[in-house]
């Protein structure tokens, strides 16, 4: 292996361990770890920095008077060990300008001696520290240049890199400023100095994730959660958390044999949270316990990303899924901990199959359904309302795969019960978001019961015509119902003033609004005219015949309404990336024309041909 010549600082050494001033520098060391009262939170920090600037300044004028004859070299070193200590102790005291005015003059000298012992390791501590400062002060909105906070950690993650590399058998110095640190265990020195290290690859998750270059953030976030197990004073409960997190990010891209991976580790890790932990105090709620709510929840969220992809996969036909294929972190994660998990594993092709399906809903929902032990309604109102969203969202994925008609009308039933008693207890004037996300699930579930009756009619699994006019009847009551909620959320991005929407309509919300007209119109158009039995008994056929017309020319003509609304707007404000979606709309309201003169011209109607459901 190569190496690095390694210097002697004997002027710096007998400086920092002359007998002058041995009694002041532990007087320093305790006064740095004193814990002050909350009154004066930064009274001993105050006293050692005064202690160090007077050192600092007599050092100075001993030089210049000629009273302590030192070479240059040892003279910069000695203050740069100096401003290393007061930039630290500035930061400590919230005093951020002079903190990094003092780190950067350190750097400034400690950079020409990088790769000795005797100084590395305050180096890359006052590159950590200069990195932190600028996180808190980056643009990271501006993509043209390069943060500061990244040149700094990745100068201090080369530097130990290059320095391990080259002495990795020398165990640098701690803190210089502490003639009693060769006594200490050569461990906790190493221990001290891989810690350094562990933060600059924490920070690099933290800046790569503001820059939202996800996948790098990730491979950091693993990194430091696979050293941080090294540590003899790991922090159980933070680095649950953490672990939890990346689970969560593995989730959201599909790397469910990472996200398995990281949920369990978090899960194993959370039953031996020790003292050492950092526990939050919080007099309101139990941490210990919104930490299993939050790993119960994240876990929910990893079988619903597993199902809902399942469905994708299931829909288009593809189901081949290698969840096997390297990952790009590389070997399982956290290989440090052995242990057996008790969670249902996600299989390598995912779902294929209504019972494989229910593998993953029964897992998913029980994990939700225990976060909301946690998450009530009173005092948690945005967390439960989603969590029953989600609960909400894997009942209807789970109807993908269930064939039978009716056994999928539960389900959809299943979904209504939960979500109505939750839209009508929340106030549209303080959760206007959450409203309006019930509002369109509810109307969804609407519209999927009637997609079941629908079915039920299309595959003749009804044959007598009493039940298939009950059947129809089912149908049209839920579109109804599904056009009344859909028209209510068209409503709540209405000028609460005007009681009309704004024109133009908002950017962020235009497609959203053309989307839910083009759903109106749909199903308007799904409407199922059938023949009132007690009216035919008093009118003739013809007359019947024409009144089911008319309903029916009816219905439709609300559908076209609501796609010229579509035209129209579009036509007078441009909206972006929408010109498919308007050329399929333009050729909904032409079909919608044939269909109006072809049912005008007939002489008699059929029943059942009385749907447009061809022409959506």
């Amino acid at each position: 292996m190569s190496s690095y010549i390694i210097r002697e600082y004997p002027g710096v050494a007998t400086f920092f361990s002359s007998k002058e001033y041995l009694d002041i520098y532990k007087e320093i060391n305790i006064l740095r770890a004193t814990e002050d009262p909350i009154t004066a939170p930064f009274q001993s920090k105050y006293k050692a920095r005064e202690i160090m600037l007077d050192i600092k300044e007599k050092f100075i004028e001993r030089v210049r008077t000629g009273a302590e004859e030192v070479p240059q070299e040892t003279e910069e070193l000695i203050l740069a060990l100096f401003n290393y200590h007061l930039g630290l102790n500035y930061i400590e005291t919230d005093e951020e300008s002079p903190g990094e005015k003092n780190l950067n003059a350190s750097v400034s000298v400690l950079r020409q001696y990088e790769l000795q012992p005797q100084f590395v390791a305050h180096l890359i501590n006052a590159l950590n520290q200069l990195g932190i400062l600028w996180f808190s002060w980056d643009d990271f909105t501006n993509k043209t240049i390069t943060p500061k906070s990244e040149k700094y950690f990745e100068e201090a993650y080369k530097l130990y890199e290059k320095y391990n590399y080259l002495n990795r058998n020398t165990i640098p110095t701690i803190d210089i400023l502490n003639p009693f640190e060769e006594d200490d265990d050569e461990k906790k020195r190493m221990e001290t100095f891989e810690s350094y290290h562990t933060l600059t690859i924490y920070y690099l998750s933290q800046v790569y994730s503001a820059k939202n270059m996800n996948d790098k953030s990730a491979k950091y976030s693993a990194m430091t959660l696979d050293r941080e197990l090294r540590h003899s004073s790991i922090d159980h409960y933070n680095w649950c958390l953490n672990c939890i997190k990346l689970g969560q990010y593995h989730s959201s891209i599909l790397e469910f044999k990472n996200a398995y991976r990281c949920l369990s580790c978090a899960e194993y890790m959370s039953k031996i949270i020790d003292a050492n932990s950092t526990i939050p105090e919080d007099v309101e709620e139990d941490p210990i316990k919104k930490l299993e709510a939050e790993l119960n929840w994240s876990w929910g969220k990893f079988y619903l990303a597993a199902l809902e992809e399942s469905v994708k996969r299931y829909e288009s036909g593809n189901v081949k899924f290698n969840l096997n294929e390297p990952s790009p972190i590389g070997p399982q994660l956290f290989s440090a901990l052995t242990f057996e998990s008790n969670r249902t594993p996600v299989r390598s092709n995912l779902a294929t199959n209504f019972n494989e399906a229910k593998e993953l809903f029964i897992e998913g929902v029980q994990s939700l359904e225990n976060s909301l032990n946690f998450y009530i309604f009173d005092g948690y109102v945005s967390d439960h309302v989603n969590i029953n969203l989600e609960i909400s969202k894997f009942y209807k994925l789970l109807s993908v795969f269930q064939l039978n008609n009716k056994e999928c009308s539960i389900i959809h039933q299943a979904r209504i019960s939960s979500l109505l008693p939750l839209e009508s207890q929340l106030s549209f004037e303080h959760y206007s978001h959450l409203v309006q996300l019930l509002i369109a699930e509810i109307a969804n579930a609407y519209e999927e019961l009637a997609n079941c009756e629908i079915k039920s009619l299309e595959e003749e699994e009804i044959t007598d015509l009493k039940g298939k006019y009950e059947t129809a009847r089912n149908s049209n009551e839920y579109n109804y119902k599904a056009i009344e909620f859909l028209e209510e959320y068209i409503i709540s991005f209405a000028d609460p003033t005007l009681k009309r929407l704004p024109d133009p309509i908002p950017k962020a919300i235009v497609k959203t609004i053309l989307n839910t007209w083009w759903k109106m119109g749909d199903l308007w158009s799904r409407i199922i005219v059938i023949p009132d039995v007690e009216k035919e008994e008093k009118e003739n056929e013809v007359s019947s015949d024409e009144s089911m017309k008319s309903e029916y020319l009816d219905n439709i003509q609300k559908s076209k309404k609501l796609y010229e609304a579509i035209v129209s707007y579009c036509k007078k404000n441009y909206v972006h990336k929408y010109d498919d979606e308007l050329k399929t709309v333009k050729q909904l309201l032409e079909n919608i024309d044939k269909e109006i003169e072809k049912t005008t011209n007939l002489t008699k109607s059929d029943h059942w041909c009385l749907t447009s459901l061809p022409i959506v």
